[in-house]
């Protein structure tokens, strides 16, 4: 197995698009289909600028892991980090795969000098009920709620 992680390009949307369409615990994807989520993985890609990352994890030159990060830059205190996906696929799962993106997000968070890296992870996926992020050294803070509002319900 050769596992090479990289900046996603253009030519990478299908194969995001793809591998967002067949995660279980998304059955809304699923539903909304690989064509339309490769349009959005495609605007996203065309839209990436200094305040975004987007990586692929590829084995032997087929994608299989999807992450993306935003950098934040408060007008008081250190940059920060938000990892708001991070996606592979089943059968890849166990690899290896996403501590290698998790890993090259900290390495570019550690050059762009932030301070704290963050993430949300939901208490029913497979990922957060197996320890995946815990056992890589990322806690649960007991001190902190996340809002949320729905925007287009407000």
């Amino acid at each position: 197995m050769t596992l090479q992680i990289r900046i996603a390009g253009m030519q990478d949307a299908a194969h995001i698009g793809e591998l967002l369409a067949n995660i279980t615990d998304y059955p809304q994807w699923t539903e909304v289909g690989a064509a339309k989520l490769t349009e959005h993985a495609l605007a996203g890609l065309k839209s990436a600028d200094h305040t975004r990352t987007f990586l692929v994890a590829c084995v032997d030159n087929k994608v299989v892991g999807y992450c993306a990060a935003y950098w934040i830059h408060p007008l008081f205190g250190d940059a920060e980090g938000y990892i708001s996906e991070l996606f592979i696929r089943s059968n890849a799962s166990g690899q290896g795969i996403g501590t290698a993106l998790l890993e090259a997000i900290k390495t570019e968070a550690r050059e762009r000098k932030c301070g704290r890296l963050t993430l949300v992870n939901l208490k029913n996926r497979e990922s957060y009920k197996r320890g995946f992020y815990a056992s890589r050294g990322w806690e649960e803070k007991s001190n902190t709620v996340r809002f949320a509002i729905d925007v287009a319900a407000n």
